[in-house]
């Protein structure tokens, strides 16, 4: 095994000290755990708020707004022979929701 000499040394320990900041700094930015739990809590309200009152906002919804809401609900193409759906699954959060 070779020693390092004192000059390389100092270029390494210079590297690693810039990325530890880098990485410290990119840490900091990160939201804590409490503020990421809210957010997620947030979110969850609105999808079932949405959802739960989903026949309002079709029935009052254009063509667009329509489609939109039947593809949230069914992430694989939606299949319908006249009479029902033959969709192979519904969306993971309105399958929880249900």
């Amino acid at each position: 095994m070779e020693d390092i000499d004192a000059e390389d040394f100092k270029a390494i320990k210079s590297e690693c000290t810039e990325s530890l900041r880098m990485l410290e700094v990119k840490l900091a930015e990160m939201p804590n755990k409490a503020e990421g739990l809210k957010t997620i809590e947030a979110l969850l309200d609105i999808v079932i708020e949405k959802y739960s009152s989903i026949q309002l906002h079709y029935k009052s919804a254009g063509i667009v707004e329509k489609r939109k809401l039947i593809g949230s609900m069914y992430p694989e193409n939606l299949c319908f022979d006249g009479k029902q759906r033959r969709t192979p699954r519904l969306s993971g959060p309105l399958e929880l929701i249900l």
